[in-house]
């Protein structure tokens, strides 16, 4: 379904149907679809997306730092894999905070190059054109090889800031929860007791629906704020 359908759809649900003079603008229902993909998508731990990042000689660490895909919305794993020969890494999760607190010499530069152990989201969000918050990533220390990293991730399931044209990257029978999400965002100021009976309807759709696809699911998975202490 594109989005616009998924809007069509709330619109009878939620009663919102007059053209000309609508509750709920396109803009707003939109806003609310793209909401409902974040969540959706979290929920599910699906569609899955690499990202890839270089890293020259030098680069990581606290000195510097590299944007992520902006429609990452959750971590699921960070591999190293260098220009030439065979030291692949897999990274642990760190948040900057936790860095300051369990290794504080983390920022001191003149430490000097080596291997690292873990990826480290930076506390402070980027600015960016992306309707959604930008976050970037560095390695607990500055690297003595070339290498890439490649970020398993959790994407927002369509272009966020869509509009009607999109369509989530889901599998079709998930859409139409896309339709109970909006119509109980969009019927809170009106009737809350029915918003509730949307609300109640989207979580249970998307249980039910969740059992059928378990197989394509992966139960694993580290966000941003998960952070192994070793």
């Amino acid at each position: 379904m594109l989005n616009s359908q998924i809007l069509t759809q709330a619109r009878i649900l939620s009663a919102d149907t007059d053209s000309t003079n609508p509750y709920t603008t396109d803009a707003q229902g939109y806003f609310w679809i793209d909401s409902w993909g974040v969540d959706i998508a979290r929920y599910l731990k699906y569609p899955r997306k690499i990202d890839v990042i270089s890293f020259a000689v030098g680069d990581g660490g606290s000195a510097t730092s590299n944007n992520m895909d902006a429609d990452i919305v959750s971590i699921l794993g960070v591999t190293m894999a260098p220009a030439s020969g065979s030291n692949y890494l897999k990274l642990r999760p760190r948040t900057e905070s936790d860095m300051d607190a369990l290794e504080p010499a983390w920022r001191d530069t003149s430490v000097g190059n080596g291997k690292p152990k873990y990826y480290v989201i930076r506390d402070t969000i980027a600015v960016s054109t992306s309707n959604f918050p930008q976050k970037t990533i560095t390695t607990d220390r500055a690297l003595d090889e070339a290498m890439t990293m490649r970020i398993h991730g959790i994407m927002a399931p369509a272009p966020l800031g869509s509009t009607g044209t999109n369509s989530p990257t889901l599998p079709l029978e998930f859409h139409e929860t896309g339709s109970y999400y909006t119509a109980w965002k969009m019927l809170i100021p009106r009737n809350i007791q029915k918003a509730e009976y949307f609300r109640q309807l989207y979580i249970s759709e998307r249980r039910r629906l969740k059992s059928q696809f378990a197989e394509f699911l992966d139960p694993n998975t580290e966000v941003w704020d998960m952070v192994e202490v070793v």
